[in-house]
C-alpha cells in the first residue's frame, strides 16, 4: 500500500477503513505515513471524512463489543477479552485522530472526541455492573476498563504511556497477604 498523498487517495483508505474485511491496523499504518497538502477546502472535507469515518468505526467497535458481551454469558475470560478486544480497537480509532498530517487543535478536537465516547461507553459499563447483584461483573468492570488510564483525584494512575517507577525499592508484582 502506498501512503495518500491527495484527498482522493485519502477516500481510498477511508472507504477500505469502514469495510470490516480489510486489516484495520495496516491501514492506519500507511494513514501515518500520508501526506496531505493542508489547503482551506481540502482541509474541511477531510475533517468532515475523518469524523465520519471515526463515527462509523466507535459504532462499530461498540456493536462487536455488544456482541462479545452477551456472547461472553458472564464468563471472566470471554468478558474481559471482550472489553481488552474493544480497549484495543478503540486506542487504534485514537490512531486515526493523531495522524501526523492534522494541525494540532484538530487532532486534539478529533481525540477529545473518541475519548468522550470511551468515557461515556465505560460509565455506561459502570451502570450496567451496578444492576448485578452478585458483584461479580461490578468486578470485572472495576479492573478493566476501556479507558486508558485510571485517574484519581489529580492522581494519574500506571497507563502504557504512564509506567511504574522502577527503582529497587518498589518492584511492581502481585502482593499477597497472608
Amino acid at each position: 500500500m502506498i501512503p495518500p498523498k491527495h484527498y482522493s487517495d485519502w477516500m481510498k483508505y477511508y472507504d477500505l477503513l469502514k469495510d470490516e474485511r480489510e486489516e484495520f491496523y495496516r491501514i492506519v499504518e500507511v494513514l501515518e505515513k500520508g501526506t496531505l497538502e493542508w489547503t482551506p477546502g481540502v482541509a474541511e472535507k477531510i475533517i468532515n471524512e475523518t469524523f465520519k469515518v471515526i463515527e462509523y468505526k466507535l459504532k462499530q467497535i461498540t456493536q462487536a463489543f455488544h456482541t462479545e458481551l452477551n456472547t461472553a454469558n458472564g464468563e471472566e475470560h470471554y468478558t474481559v477479552a471482550a472489553i481488552m478486544n474493544a480497549k484495543k480497537k478503540f486506542n487504534g480509532v485514537k490512531r486515526i485522530g493523531a495522524l501526523s498530517v492534522f494541525p494540532q487543535d484538530v487532532s486534539k478536537t478529533l481525540l477529545e472526541v473518541v475519548n468522550k465516547y470511551v468515557d461515556d461507553s465505560q460509565q455506561s459499563l459502570i451502570a450496567s455492573a451496578k444492576e448485578d447483584r452478585t458483584g461479580y461483573f461490578s468486578s470485572i468492570v472495576k479492573h478493566n476498563k476501556l479507558t486508558d488510564s485510571s485517574i484519581v483525584g489529580d492522581k494519574e494512575l500506571a497507563s502504557p504511556n504512564n509506567s511504574l517507577p522502577q527503582t529497587p525499592n518498589f518492584k511492581p508484582g502481585r502482593r499477597v497477604l497472608f
